[in-house]
């Protein structure tokens, strides 16, 4: 095989992608580590995740937070990165929880020790602007489609299309449960920080995706955004919580940085306040 050939493989895979978007994030000051491995109890065998990435935030304004305060925000994006010539296809559907825009998050300490209301919960309640506040198309139901040509949809193909998401959805939910059994061991009450851990699952698509909704008549639509909601089982609270992931194009992705960053700037002044700090020390004083 010439190099040529391997570079035409190459082109068709995910890979470029991934690699396209770890340096777009660095260079946005992001701390990104790329195929972190996670093991697979399903399957008995290790997996990886293609990009973690961790937001940077200003030493000197930590620094400050952690000689007067206890409690940190640390935000943490879990991106698997597809491409694909087959078109996802997403039904629309209303939240199935009340409370979504809440979001992602998980606190470990009120977490680990079992509290119904975490101190992420606690934190962005008191959030007055939040991008899952937005008119986002909610998704619990998708299909892939493939044509062999204008009329003729080839059935197997679009089969793989499907198994393409399943997998990335499997994937982010695996490795969320991973990385909290694990963070959660170094994360002690006797240590002075508590940190509230909140993950950004993202699939991110090189390809075309069309929303689909059916209220009063059928409607389809292009999209370049679709909040896919999900279930996750907490190894630490032993609860299933609703979970969303961020299905996203390729070219949405800067777009969408942009409106994490604010939301994390916002919730980085807010932890670092008085008040919410005075707050979550009060509500789970009996775990110090």
């Amino acid at each position: 095989m010439s190099i040529d050939e391997i570079k035409n493989v190459i082109l068709k895979t995910g890979f470029p992608l991934e690699l396209e978007i770890s340096n777009l994030l660095r260079n946005k000051n992001f701390e990104v580590i790329c195929n972190q491995m996670y093991f697979d109890e399903d399957f008995s065998k290790i997996r990886e995740i293609d990009i973690e990435a961790v937001f940077n935030v200003d030493e000197k304004y930590y620094n400050s937070i952690l000689s007067d305060h206890i409690w940190t925000f640390n935000p943490r994006l879990l991106i698997e990165c597809k491409k694909s010539i087959d078109k996802w296809i997403f039904f629309e559907s209303n939240p199935v929880a009340g409370w979504f825009n809440i979001g992602n998050s998980i606190d470990l300490f009120t977490q680990k020790y079992g509290y119904e209301n975490s101190a992420s919960e606690e934190l962005l309640k008191n959030i007055n602007s939040h991008y899952y506040d937005t008119n986002l198309k909610i998704s619990s139901t998708f299909y892939s489609m493939f044509f062999k040509n204008k009329k003729e949809q080839d059935d197997n193909q679009a089969e793989r299309g499907k198994d393409l998401i399943l997998d990335s959805i499997s994937k982010i939910i695996k490795y969320m449960n991973y990385s909290i059994v694990n963070l959660s061991q170094y994360f002690q009450p006797i240590n002075n920080r508590r940190d509230i851990l909140m993950y950004y699952p993202i699939i991110l698509f090189d390809g075309e995706m069309y929303s689909v909704n059916y209220e009063k008549n059928l409607t389809i639509e292009k999209t370049n955004h679709i909040l896919y909601e999900t279930k996750i089982f907490s190894k630490l609270t032993k609860n299933t919580e609703p979970l969303y992931i961020d299905i996203i194009t390729k070219e949405f992705f800067t777009e969408f940085i942009e409106n994490i960053n604010k939301e994390v700037q916002i919730a980085h002044e807010m932890i670092a306040s008085d008040k919410i700090q005075k707050l979550l020390n009060n509500k789970y004083k009996n775990l110090f």
